[in-house]
């Protein structure tokens, strides 16, 4: 019997537990903590710390291997949509999709095959209520949901737009004119890496109404 450095796929807490199986690094295996569990966690090392519970009689494939066998009442993850609400999204089509449990923090950009739209959203825990079937991990994961958001999209608009009116003094026989146009508008950055353009603000300066 040797005890082993686990951490957990769930909470990303660490803790020794003693086996009566010979365990290696990366397994995946279920454990208790006392009387409480199953747990589901990652092998990192043996140790010669105190044990604080046992297990490892189990070796499983991966962490949503473990998860859906010896944990099957969390069948959802929890996510908060970046800018938005919460969101639970089925377990298993997730980790049909991505292959295995997100750390929590970790941002994934998702489609939603039912409507076509995308968001990012940041993992944020386990739920035992029922979850979106349809929404799937597209890319990830990312640090935070500036990266996620995509740089490409043509930038959003905000406020009315705003027209000026150029008067021409000296326009000989024709006398003055008037001519309605649009000038060109400062372009930010908001909290998620999106380009917004403020409608109702004019650039001056270079390339603007003083070029």
């Amino acid at each position: 019997m040797a005890n082993y450095i686990v951490i957990s796929c769930t909470s990303g807490e660490q803790s020794i537990i003693s086996s009566t199986t010979t365990l290696y690094p990366n397994n995946i295996i279920d454990y208790y903590i006392g009387e409480i569990g199953p747990y589901c966690g990652k092998v990192i090392s043996v140790t010669l710390d105190t044990q604080e519970g046992a297990g490892g009689n189990h070796i499983y494939t991966d962490c949503c291997d473990c998860i859906q066998t010896e944990m099957d009442e969390l069948i959802s993850l929890e996510f908060n949509i970046c800018g938005g609400d919460k969101i639970l999204i089925e377990l298993s089509g997730f980790c049909t999709t991505y292959g295995d449990i997100p750390n929590l923090g970790d941002v994934f950009q998702f489609s939603n095959q039912s409507t076509n739209e995308s968001f990012c959203a940041t993992h944020t825990g386990y739920s035992s209520d029922p979850g979106e079937p349809n929404i799937i991990p597209d890319e990830g994961p990312f640090g935070d949901c500036w990266e996620c958001v995509p740089k490409d999209t043509p930038p959003r608009s905000a406020s009315t737009e705003s027209t000026v009116c150029v008067i021409c003094c000296d326009c000989g026989a024709t006398g003055s004119t008037i001519t309605q146009v649009s000038p060109p508008h400062p372009v930010w950055t908001d909290g998620y890496g999106a380009s917004v353009t403020q409608l109702n603000m004019i650039t001056l300066g270079g390339n603007g109404l003083n070029s």
